[in-house]
């Protein structure tokens, strides 16, 4: 640039030539503005610009982030919600819309609160819900997320403070629109996972040794020639086929039967990377209309060797009733509800291996409130008599809602719920389904805490599935090392006998959006796809090779499952199969003879 600040080039004559000069001009100008700090991209629309912050007991407060509210928590509430500061949207808003909740905070006593944004009525549903543990020093925070569509008014934020007794501050609250399909999407700012929850790796080692005793067995391997003598110094190699620890997930009906690029890809993965399914929607109560769509889904699975979980039976609330049944009351629901059951564990025997009976009967229970309790016990008892052969689980979505405690905010509910049907009511529950949907707003659980929550359950003596696992995290680094960790913590405890996503595949995942799924919809693997792949078909398999002893034997621990046993010796191969069930210091003896 010579001859001057704005001699940015010669003058030409022709108009092209004046407009490209004026565009460097104003280039120029904006690098000088930009430089003297008198430039900023243009700040977002405030949806609750003039909108004060409300709530029992909030006082005003001066800040260097503007004005801002302090609360005093006397003492918790039980539920938190119990007190909160709140300002109703004003505007409206549209569906798939960006927004992003910022707000400055702090706390002397370092107290935990949650930045909620949710539909202004019942059901209130949320599609923010950030926990936070503040600090003593002011710190920024920010999250943004999608919006559903809502009238002026139909929205609400909140910041729920009621958990734990102290002191909080906040200032600065804007709720920033950034319209549908903004480029970029602004980022978070100070977005803990964890909820301010300690984490860190210190659980490993116990975990791993816990791996080594209750997954895997000893196999030992004699060779023997054609006369039955002992023969040492044979080649042993030992490759694992099958797991006995089922690695599973939810299928959905239209990708697995979708002639297509998609639907080939969808089968081929299921098949290559689990050994256990569960069907997403198609054996819940009239969820297609008819049992014609589980049926033909029973079928694939029987063809293809994978074994079935039927979710669910009886699932307690009347939203999630067929249409003809909502209207039932007493008697008239509980006939509905036994004709349902025997009819479903029916058509469905011999090609399921557990249903969850009851699901959800915490939170969902108006029918049984109606009805009889002792509903729930009864639809143990007809799935048992209709067929004695399957194992019957109460399946629930609230025993890892730790919100940063060290046990579910739900566990007294849930233990009630147990011991009725078990202690009281002697209903047939043989397993118990934790459903681990994880993140979404609510703070990730960390290993040791998800351990200390299953020696609970483990009190039950009922084995343990993780029925409905999947994690809405965004960030692939985040989401692949809390597989990791969440993966691990489970297969470590004695008491769980398999692991189950719901679903894995964007292209058919219900919370691809939220970054729930761990292959991305043009089917690339996010790194949880491929922690997945080393977890279970590498640190958790089988390839060990080794030479018989000077009595033909060749021992080595191995995880519990199918193998295939391949002995050489000299030119001579043989190759035998070899399950291993018996863990700790049981041991599998297979004989090859040569």
């Amino acid at each position: 640039m010579g001859g001057g600040f704005f001699s940015c080039g010669p003058v030409y004559n022709d108009g092209m030539a004046r407009f490209a000069l004026r565009c460097r001009l104003e280039a120029c100008l904006l690098l000088i503005l930009m430089a003297a700090g008198a430039w900023a991209a243009p700040a977002p629309n405030d949806l609750l610009a003039g909108v004060p912050l409300t709530g029992a007991g909030a006082t005003p407060l001066g800040t260097p982030h503007g004005p801002g509210l302090r609360i005093v928590v006397p003492r918790p509430t039980d539920p938190d919600y119990d007190l909160q500061l709140s300002a109703p949207v004003p505007a409206a808003v549209q569906d798939g819309q960006v927004l992003r909740l910022h707000f400055w905070g702090r706390s002397p006593t370092r107290n935990p609160i949650r930045a909620v944004y949710e539909k202004y009525s019942e059901p209130y549903t949320k599609a923010l819900n950030k926990t936070v543990l503040l600090s003593p020093q002011w710190k920024e925070y920010a999250f943004a997320f999608k919006t559903p569509a809502y009238p002026a008014l139909g929205a609400a934020v909140h910041f729920v403070v009621g958990r734990q007794a102290g002191t909080v501050e906040l200032a600065g609250v804007a709720l920033e629109d950034y319209g549908v399909n903004p480029q970029p999407t602004p980022p978070d700012i100070n977005l803990d996972l964890y909820g301010g929850v300690p984490h860190d790796d210190t659980w490993r080692a116990a975990a791993n040794a816990r791996i080594r005793r209750y997954r895997m067995g000893g196999l030992a391997v004699r060779v023997v020639d054609a006369h039955g003598r002992p023969v040492s110094g044979a080649q042993v190699r030992v490759h694992q086929t099958k797991h006995a620890f089922r690695f599973g997930t939810a299928l959905a009906y239209e990708p697995l039967f979708a002639q297509t690029p998609d639907g080939e890809k969808y089968r081929q993965t299921v098949l290559r990377l689990f050994n256990y399914v569960v069907l997403e929607n198609a054996l819940k109560w009239d969820s297609y209309g008819s049992f014609e769509p589980a049926d033909k889904m029973l079928t694939w699975c029987r063809q293809h060797q994978l074994p079935v979980r039927g979710h669910n039976l009886f699932w307690p609330s009347y939203m999630w009733l067929p249409a003809n049944v909502r209207s039932l009351r007493g008697q008239a629901m509980r006939q509905a509800v036994h004709d349902h059951i025997v009819d479903y564990v029916s058509r469905a025997r011999g090609r399921v291996v557990v249903w969850d009976v009851v699901n959800e009967a915490v939170t969902s229970h108006e029918v049984y409130d109606e009805a009889g309790k002792d509903l729930i016990a009864k639809a143990f008892v007809w799935a048992h008599e209709t067929d004695p052969n399957v194992a019957l689980a109460y399946n629930d979505n609230t025993i890892f809602d730790m919100e940063g405690s060290t046990r579910g905010v739900n566990d007294a509910k849930v233990d009630a719920i147990l011991h009725y049907l078990i202690d009281d009511q002697h209903a047939p529950v043989t397993e118990l389904g934790i459903q681990s949907h994880m993140g979404g707003g609510a703070p990730l659980v960390p290993a040791p805490y998800l351990i200390h929550n299953l020696d609970h359950w483990a009190t039950y003596h009922l084995p343990i599935e993780i029925t409905e696992f999947d994690a809405s995290i965004r960030d692939d680094a985040a989401h692949g090392a809390y597989l990791d960790e969440f993966m691990t913590a489970m297969f470590s405890h004695p008491q769980v006998r398999s692991f189950v996503m719901w679903g894995f595949w964007a292209g058919a995942h219900w919370l691809a959006d939220q970054g729930g799924a761990m292959i991305n919809r043009d089917w690339t693997p996010r790194p949880a796809e491929r922690v997945y792949e080393r977890l279970v078909f590498h640190d958790w398999w089988t390839n060990a090779q080794g030479k018989t002893d000077k009595g033909g034997i060749y021992r080595v621990r191995v995880f519990l499952g199918d193998h295939n046993v391949t002995v050489t010796r000299g030119g001579e191969t043989k190759t035998v199969p070899a399950s291993v069930t018996k863990n700790e210091d049981g041991q599998a003896v297979v004989m090859v003879r040569l």
